[in-house]
């Protein structure tokens, strides 16, 4: 096969083999990159192997899910069947555990990744039967996996049990067995009947594995395992001692030999480890946990000691911006600003948000403001022995605000004995011409800017235009305006184009005059989010992540455009990154909602929204967002009442507006969803990927072909170019599957994915 062409994939170099076929490093041709190619191997060109190969791809087409493996295409080249597929860096996992047992947070970071795969075959009717160590490869994003080669695919509806496609596997007992013996639930075994709950044993049984760096059942032979796998009592005495007991409970359900007993969600399973492991949730594990070797810190919100309430902006934008400061730090864990934020209202002591937070050491403080003078407290606690490791008192007016705050994080990094870059040093310096004023102004606009209110976005413009006359240009003023005229069109707060016309000048304001300025290339990229530039989104966001890698907004924007671009094996190292900083940030509970959303799991998908709108229960596009997966999910009651309790008024905000529109179309009622329509919602709408994905929805469901295609093109300029989803997995879009408009449209869609990570070009690869 070496220097052979299928195609237009030139074979490089052989990678492997497997039961199914051989597999090859390829140049793809047409786009110059590396994939994998799987050929069926010399000899194995029958009938009944080409159709299990094609089998193979009809499963993996249907997947999309950061931890399997992505296919890229099919093809037959001189009669040889072939699949494209990513090209995968790393090893397998059985190739890690000829080391022996893995560290058990790494065995609890992959055991949920795969599980979280395995579940996503599920949720699509897809049972896998031969999971394995050497079907998961371990790459630096993840743990991935492969061969979906033996899958069977069960009813969705049902996923009850089905007679086994015996044709390929070894002989015993009279029964043709298909799958690896040490792996292979009973049933499997014994050639019974199987659904998903075989995959939920074989799970078990992998996740032993790593932990104990053992096979769970041996033999001499074959037989000798299978008959392990029907007799051996389950012994989990050799799992390591610091194995969490959730973590045991659920291995011991995971291996119950009757699968009605079984326990058979991996979605349940995935979320346990996550938190055993502290990888990804909104609870992570006691400080005790955290490496010494990376010093971990919370800065929470300092209290705001002035006799006027309202400084409390003030007294929240030093906390931001120490939070900032310190997550500059390479050596330091720093938990963001936003999760920080969320701790203003708790009622738990500081032992129980370190052990929340998975953190060692925290930030108090005070700031009392009088007009323009300043009194500042700060201490640095060690939370492991309840001890002050530092601590010191500031007194200055507004325009000593950011010295003292270099001050203080100079001396949070001095006391944790932590040795600064040149780089570091450089970025921790506070600005030498400062502007208590226009900081001032700044910190109250951007408080006014995320409240999606248009009488707030209003009166911050105000104010930043005002200070903008007063002082002349600077560059907090001109990110402060750039970000509040995008506002106005991401809220959905106006159709008027002139705002992002706005937005961009100050954004190269921005630039011109902070060129290191992590925001200038970010209000280029969420300008380009709203302006059908799905490339320019990523670009620049990738450009602002280089230079602020620790900015919520900077990295969760950078997600969402890989997420509905189609890319899910881009955007989960980053939300996973988030996930270990960030926990309470709604926005990222937001971005795994679309994830799986996307991935056509809409109870996930509700689970994270959930989740998102407790944290934030006034927001309108979370309102709508749990609306559209209750109507993907098919469960329109539900729908009904959400939208109807959580926006009783359709015409208090666009959004509300929408998600009535929405509601209306899938009851069925035309008279009452065409009474919301109206040029100026449209508007308001058109400019906005999501806003316009379900407004397509809900003309689909309306049976308007048309209005919903032109919605969908719309949706899709502006960045919606998530093929797999829309050609397969959008329930409400497919209702006009056929229509010739919107099949031609598709097509455009599938050529833009498939070029899309070359358009973006290779600073893409690079991680941020």
């Amino acid at each position: 096969m070496i220097g052979k062409t299928l195609g237009h994939y030139a074979i490089l170099a052989r990678v492997g083999s497997g039961g199914m076929g051989e597999v090859f490093q390829a140049r793809d041709q047409r786009l110059d990159r590396l994939v994998a190619i799987k050929v069926l191997p010399a000899g194995r060109d029958g009938s009944d192997a080409a159709a299990r190969f094609d089998r193979e791809a009809r499963t993996i087409a249907s997947l999309t899910h950061p931890n399997i493996c992505t296919l890229f295409d099919v093809g037959i080249h001189d009669g040889q069947p072939f699949l494209v597929m990513e090209l995968l860096d790393g090893a397998t996992l059985a190739d890690r555990l000829r080391a022996g047992a893995l560290p058990l947070p790494e065995a609890l970071r992959i055991g949920g990744q795969v599980a979280r795969a395995v579940a996503a075959a599920h949720a699509r009717g897809i049972v896998h039967r031969d999971l394995k160590p050497a079907n998961v490869q371990l790459t630096t994003n993840g743990a991935k996996v492969l061969d979906f080669g033996l899958a069977k695919v069960l009813p969705v509806s049902q996923h009850g049990a089905r007679p086994l496609d015996s044709r390929t596997g070894f002989v015993t007992a009279g029964h043709t067995v298909v799958g690896t013996a040490p792996y292979m639930s009973p049933e499997q075994a014994r050639g019974d009947g199987l659904d998903y709950r075989t995959d939920c044993w074989s799970f078990g049984v992998l996740l032993y594995e790593m932990l104990t760096g053992t096979p769970l059942f041996e033999g001499h032979t074959p037989m000798g395992v299978i008959s392990a796998v029907l007799t051996q009592p389950v012994d989990l005495s050799r799992l390591p001692a610091g194995t969490p007991e959730p973590v045991r409970r659920a291995l011991s359900r995971l291996l119950e030999r009757s699968p009605d007993r079984r326990l058979g969600d991996l979605t349940e399973v995935a979320a346990l480890l996550d938190r055993a492991g502290g990888h990804g949730a909104p609870h992570p594990q006691p400080a005790a946990a955290v490496s010494p070797a990376v010093p971990s810190i919370v800065v929470l919100p300092f209290t705001n000691r002035s006799a006027e309430a309202e400084n409390e902006y003030f007294s929240d934008g030093l906390t931001e911006e120490i939070i900032a400061d310190l997550s500059n730090v390479g050596a330091l864990r720093v938990i963001s600003k936003t999760t920080a934020m969320r701790l203003k209202q708790s009622d738990m002591d500081l032992a129980g948000i370190a052990a929340q937070l998975n953190v060692r050491y925290a930030v108090e403080g005070s700031v009392r403001k009088a007009g323009t003078q300043l009194r500042i407290t700060a201490q640095l606690v060690d939370t492991a022995t309840d001890s002050t490791l530092w601590s010191d008192k500031f007194g200055g007016t507004l325009d000593d605000v950011f010295d003292i705050q270099e001050r203080v994080s100079r001396a949070i990094v001095k006391a944790l004995q932590l040795q600064l870059t040149e780089r570091e040093d450089r970025r921790l310096r506070a600005p030498t011409t400062p502007n208590g004023y226009v900081y001032d102004t700044y910190l109250r606009a951007r408080r006014d800017i995320w409240s999606f209110v248009p009488e707030r976005l209003a009166r911050a413009e105000e104010e930043l235009t005002r200070a903008l006359a007063a002082v002349g240009d600077h560059v907090l003023l001109y990110e402060g305006l750039g970000t509040l005229h995008w506002q106005y069109i991401n809220g959905g707060i106006s159709g008027d184009r002139r705002h992002l016309e706005d937005a961009e000048r100050c954004a190269r304001k921005v630039l011109e005059m902070d060129p290191a300025s992590a925001t200038g290339p970010m209000l280029l990229g969420l300008i380009a989010a709203q302006s059908g530039d799905g490339v320019g989104w990523v670009r620049h966001l990738e450009r602002a992540a280089s230079i602020a890698p620790h900015d919520p907004y900077v990295v969760i924007w950078l997600a969402y455009g890989w997420t509905w671009a189609g890319f899910p094996q881009r955007a989960r190292p980053l939300y996973e990154r988030m996930q270990a900083i960030d926990p309470f940030f709604d926005y990222l509970l937001f971005g795994l909602g679309f994830e799986r959303y996307f991935a056509g799991d809409f109870a996930g998908a509700l689970q994270h929204y959930e989740r998102a709108y407790q944290l934030s229960p006034d927001h309108p596009g979370l309102i709508m967002g749990i609306g559209q997966a209750f109507g993907s999910a098919g469960e329109i009651e539900r729908m009904v009442r959400w939208v109807d309790e959580k926006a009783p008024d359709p015409q208090a905000h666009p959004l509300f507006t929408l998600s009535h529109v929405f509601k209306h179309a899938l009851v069925g009622d035309v008279d009452a969803a065409d009474a919301l329509l109206s040029p100026d919602l449209e508007s308001k709408l058109w400019s906005d990927f999501q806003y316009t994905h379900v407004m397509a929805q809900a003309q689909a469901a309306l049976g308007r072909p048309k209005e919903a295609v032109r919605w969908l093109a719309q949706s899709t300029e502006r960045g919606l170019l998530n093929y797999p989803f829309l050609a397969s997995r959008d329930p409400l879009i497919a209702r006009i599957r056929g229509d010739e408009e919107l099949e031609s449209l598709l097509d455009r869609v599938r050529t833009a994915w498939e070029t899309f990570e070359a358009r973006v070009g290779p600073s893409a690869a690079r991680q941020v």
